[in-house]
């Protein structure tokens, strides 16, 4: 019965890892930039403010109702217009309404064409939804207009090198994550001893691109290399739970199931429902012959799966 159950425990823990788990998990900017519109004195100004919603203290469906309200008004043209449309864009984006997010991307880039500002932050923004609708040929190319249009466009490098590792093209992801990582490294002094500041990022720091290029050449097979990059990622943002996971899970390719275990548990603790961990854990627990563990794993994930909003 001991070995019978040691298969089951076992394969039961493989099969939810390859049901739904990814080995190296990637990160993607958001969408970005909300623009601030010229209030018009007969527009209500909580009303501006919710479809701006500059410091995200709105939610998405207050803020689709401000720029609703502001497009219906008629008071709204030309580039004021186009923010609009951008906020608005943003705001069903993150809401998950991908086909009226690019239409509102549509409509901000025709309003507004020759602000290259503007144009590739809306480009950026379109890009990003057409990579959660798995639309990566449409963006790769809005990130590449992004790009030519500014060049120093951090996360445009890094979100199109994760529509490239995507189509298994590593070679031009690990190249797009060394153009996020060197736009994001701090500018050194300069002759004066004025201190330099970092490209614009959301990421900021560049935590997430290491992390990205670290799981592009761990599946080119790189492990060592993809252990130095999640170094880096953790070094530069230490409660970056992602990166402990995939840390953990190069080790665990590696064989080294102590320093696995020891990154699935750090991830964990940051991010208690971060369910890859658990599963990759278990697994690592019963690969160092610990059933129950691996087993009391199994059941912490399929409780966690069953949570609402899992």
């Amino acid at each position: 019965m001991g070995a019978l159950r040691s298969i089951v425990v076992l394969a039961a823990l493989v099969a939810l890892i390859l049901a739904g788990q990814k080995v190296w998990i990637y990160y993607s900017e958001p969408t970005t930039n909300p623009y601030r519109t010229a209030a018009d004195p007969k527009d209500n100004q909580r009303q501006v403010d919710r479809c701006v919603n500059e410091a995200n203290t709105f939610t998405p469906d207050e803020s689709i109702s401000g720029c609703t309200a502001a497009v219906q008004s008629g008071r709204w043209s030309g580039q004021d217009l186009a923010a609009v449309f951008l906020n608005r864009g943003k705001a069903l984006a993150n809401k998950g309404d991908l086909d009226r997010a690019i239409a509102d991307f549509n409509e901000a880039i025709r309003l507004n064409p020759n602000d290259a500002t503007f144009a590739a932050t809306a480009n950026y923004n379109r890009g990003s939804a057409y990579q959660a609708k798995d639309d990566l040929d449409r963006a790769i190319a809005d990130f590449t207009e992004a790009i030519r249009l500014d060049p120093t466009f951090a996360d445009a490098y890094n979100n199109r090198g994760n529509a490239h590792r995507a189509k298994h093209n590593f070679d031009l992801a690990i190249a797009d994550f060394d153009a996020a990582i060197r736009l994001n490294a701090p500018t050194p002094l300069s002759p004066a001893g004025a201190s330099g500041s970092s490209a614009a990022s959301i990421d900021g720091n560049g935590a997430y691109s290491y992390a990205n290029r670290g799981a592009a050449y761990a599946a080119k097979g790189d492990i060592d290399r993809a252990i130095a990059e999640f170094d880096d990622a953790i070094r530069l943002d230490p409660k970056f739970a992602g990166a402990y996971f995939n840390r953990g899970s190069a080790y665990q390719v590696k064989g080294d199931l102590d320093h696995a275990i020891a990154d699935f548990n750090e991830a964990l603790r940051l991010d208690p429902k971060f369910t890859a961990a658990c599963y990759r854990r278990g697994k690592a627990y019963a690969d160092q012959g610990d059933l129950d563990r691996g087993l009391a794993d199994l059941k912490a994930c399929l409780q966690r799966l069953e949570e609402p909003g899992q």
